[in-house]
């Protein structure tokens, strides 16, 4: 396997301070699946909210990151809102430049970002961050794929997959109906299934001394995390902080159907995984080679497949209003 460069990370930046923006043009995003779900009043109070809030307004349906990059520039919005779940989120981290502002209007399943942020889903605060303060997180790469929550590969993909899935069938009603509680219920579903043990060779810069680690391990699955819950209601990483410059790998240790249910159910319930079941890795950059091709799913949408995946962070590089 390619060695890891032993150039040190930069050192981080300092935290940005909370500032004040002033936006007058906003971009408001959904994607197509999300602009047929909502009923036609839901719509207009949303173009009604964006109309009023900003001087110059545009609602955008878009799913592909290259056409909206091209509306983007085009445009030239003080604000992107990404009005949907974390992958409509992802969606707009993809097409954004680095001096663009992100607001949530969240109507997605988790909405794991929207929770961090306390928004919720109400047509009328758009006018209320126009003035209001905004803060910078850090931002996560596979492969050059940006993402901001959590990712993974293995079980949380499957998962994560088996969501859309379900989504894509147009069981929108179940899934309305079990709220944050789909993927705990998925997540058992596939914890009951065979589960693949996948063999990865990890490397990783030591956040100590900047010397190059590495594991070779046999998993169920892989976490890459930037924050503290994953699909709203599964704490993985109690302190993980989406503002500290470093991202975790939260490696599974467990196998089969018993060990794997009580690491979900002690995940839905709070309590943290002992040292047997769950080994957290924190750094600024790694790679992960798969025995085979995988998924790597990132805020909810797959970011790449294969089996290689090399991980960075980019401090402060998202700035958010809330």
């Amino acid at each position: 396997m390619r060695q890891l460069s032993n150039r040190p990370t930069p050192p981080r930046p300092p935290a940005s301070p909370r500032f004040a923006l002033r936006a007058e043009r906003a971009m408001l995003l959904m994607t197509p699946p999300t602009r047929e779900r909502l009923e036609s009043s839901e719509l207009s109070e949303f173009d009604r909210g964006v109309a009023e809030a900003f001087a110059i307004s545009s609602v955008v349906a878009a799913s592909d990151p290259l056409p909206l990059r091209r509306q983007v520039d085009q445009f030239n919005p003080d604000v992107i809102i990404a009005a949907g779940g974390d992958g409509t989120v992802n969606l707009a981290l993809q097409a954004m430049r680095a001096h663009d502002s992100l607001a949530l209007l969240p109507l997605g399943t988790a909405n794991d970002l929207a929770r961090y942020l306390g928004v919720q889903r109400n047509p009328g605060f758009l006018g209320s961050f126009v003035l209001s303060a905004a803060c910078n997180i850090d931002v996560l790469r596979v492969n050059e794929q940006r993402f901001c929550t959590t990712g993974g590969l293995g079980l949380p993909a499957e998962v994560a997959h088996r969501v859309n899935v379900v989504r894509e069938e147009g069981r929108g009603s179940w899934l309305e109906s079990l709220g944050a509680r789909i993927y705990p219920v998925i997540g058992a579903e596939c914890c009951l299934r065979t589960t693949p043990i996948y063999r990865l060779k990890i490397e990783w810069e030591d956040l100590g001394d900047g010397s190059l680690r590495a594991a070779d391990v046999q998993t169920p699955g892989l976490f890459v995390t930037n924050q503290s819950t994953f699909a709203r209601s599964l704490q993985v990483v109690r302190d993980a902080d989406n503002a500290d410059g470093v991202f975790e790998l939260c490696i599974m240790l467990v196998r089969g159907r018993m060990p794997l249910l009580r690491l979900l159910g002690g995940w839905s319930s709070d309590e943290q995984p002992g040292p047997g079941e769950l080994r957290v890795i924190r750094t600024r950059r790694a790679r992960i080679v798969a025995d085979r091709e995988v998924r790597f799913y990132g805020d909810g949408e797959v970011l790449d497949k294969g089996s290689c995946f090399e991980l960075g962070i980019e401090p402060s590089a998202l700035r958010l209003l809330s």
